[in-house]
């Protein structure tokens, strides 16, 4: 079942219909719970699936050479990640 969050942003963009509300119903497959420090992607994971932060958020960091991170981006509440890596893999980009 997908969230609220998710319905809700979908919302300010296009009508949710019963039809779209199955078809994503179909797509959630699941829930995963992290604890800070987690790790959802690693580097040099392939990217599989579409996350939607539905509480907390993610980070995505580079860490330097000297044991410092660079955070490159970040994900709150009702965001979703993942999903410009899987667009740009599948037109062959990196």
């Amino acid at each position: 079942m997908p969230s609220k969050a998710l319905l809700s942003k979908l919302k300010g963009y296009f009508a949710v219909t019963h039809d779209l509300r199955t078809d994503i119903n179909a797509l959630a497959k699941k829930r995963i719970n992290l604890d800070a420090g987690d790790a959802l992607i690693r580097a040099g994971d392939k990217y599989k699936c579409m996350f939607l932060v539905e509480e907390g958020w993610l980070l995505r960091a580079r860490y330097l050479p000297g044991g410092t991170r660079q955070i490159v981006n970040f994900w709150s509440r009702r965001a979703g990640c993942c999903a410009h890596a899987i667009c740009r893999a599948a037109r062959g980009r990196s």
